[in-house]
């Protein structure tokens, strides 16, 4: 991996951190999957250097506001809401910001329940094993 594709962020666990709860995943194993790494050593690489990859992390992670991963105390939500006049809904009428936030949180309704049904197959993946066992 080359330096000059590296940005330093103040805090690359934070970052990081923050990026693994955007894009749903719970370890640096899966996050790496995420990013297209075969191991977690390019993380290790980024926490060492006190930088990341901001191009990969944009090409390979949609809807990812990285002043919010880079410490930026501004809710995650703050991009929609500043994009409001740019926006109408299928009717051609503006949204407001109800509309917008409403849409946000049923985004993030839908990852949690994703997630959940997730947990949910691997729970009865692992009682299958102990029923075998």
């Amino acid at each position: 991996m080359s330096n000059k594709n590296l940005t330093k962020v103040s805090n690359v666990d934070k970052f990081l951190t923050r990026l693994r709860q955007e894009v749903g995943v719970k370890t640096d194993t899966e996050l790496a999957e995420k990013l297209g790494y075969s191991s977690t050593g390019t993380l290790s690489n980024w926490k060492k250097r006190g930088a990341v990859d901001l191009n990969r992390i944009q090409e390979r992670c949609e809807n990812i506001s990285l002043d919010y991963l880079t410490g930026g105390e501004n809710d995650k939500y703050e991009k929609a809401f500043n994009q409001l006049e740019d926006r109408t809904n299928d009717e051609g009428t503006p949204y407001n910001a109800r509309d917008l936030l409403l849409e946000a949180l049923v985004s993030e309704a839908e990852k949690i329940q994703n997630d959940l049904q997730d947990l949910t197959e691997k729970i009865r993946k692992l009682r299958d094993l102990d029923l075998e066992g």
